[in-house]
């Protein structure tokens, strides 16, 4: 769900930042369900880790959309790089 993030045009701000706010959204909510089916161990799991680093690429992508459309916004850019061969709105 989230490579939608990078499919998206650069002047489609709304769409890039609804999807990478409702995937961050699901990590979060993954921890919550997950919790109360494990056991309370004092260590971190493979789980954890997995979890926080989906967690951490998650809000990169949402940092990025947020930069990509400021960006756009401002004029400073029309596309993403190494996109711009395989997509038609650049």
């Amino acid at each position: 769900m989230l490579w939608i993030v990078f499919w998206t045009g650069p002047e489609q701000f709304g769409t890039q930042v609804g999807v990478a706010t409702t995937s961050m959204l699901t990590p979060i909510a993954f921890t919550f369900v997950i919790g109360g089916h494990v056991p309370n161990v004092s260590y971190l799991t493979r789980m954890d880790y997995f979890v926080f680093g989906s967690t951490v690429l998650v809000f990169g992508s949402l940092v990025q959309a947020v930069l990509t459309g400021m960006m756009a916004k401002a004029k400073k850019i029309r596309c993403r790089w190494g996109f711009k061969d395989y997509l038609k709105f650049c």
